[in-house]
């Protein structure tokens, strides 16, 4: 079965939030959009991957944990970040925030297994971020 992206809208911000999804799986990558905006879909949620641990990418993180009770993966250079309102910059924009602590961390070079057989590839991308990561 083939994988479907879909880019779900988020407010406030110039982020992405992507559902990943093949009928039957899905996984949620940069939780920056409310549960509200899920897709209508019979594709169970299995996870969700960080990109990089900037607010922006992470701002509704445990509103999704918390209704689907899935895990969150991160980077491990930017897992402070989870917990770290200066690292996240959200204390920078005057409101510090921290959300729960990632389940699983990430290294470069990891593969990510969907569930079906198919899997993503961790490639670290330091820069914007140390633990910045992009999926193959």
């Amino acid at each position: 079965m083939s994988w479907e992206i879909k880019r779900l809208p988020v407010s406030g911000f110039a982020a992405n939030c992507y559902w990943l999804e093949n009928g039957r799986s899905a996984w949620l990558i940069d939780p920056a959009a409310w549960p509200e905006k899920k897709p209508h879909t019979d594709s169970v949620l299995q996870g969700i991957i960080v990109t990089h641990g900037h607010m922006d990418h992470i701002l509704t993180a445990d509103d999704w944990r918390a209704s689907y009770h899935v895990p969150l993966s991160i980077h491990t250079a930017d897992a402070h970040m989870m917990t770290d309102s200066m690292a996240n910059v959200s204390a920078t924009f005057g409101r510090p925030m921290s959300w729960q602590p990632a389940e699983k961390t990430l290294i470069d070079n990891q593969k990510i297994d969907l569930g079906d057989g198919s899997q993503l590839v961790v490639i670290n991308t330091p820069g914007h971020t140390s633990g910045c990561i992009c999926l193959q």
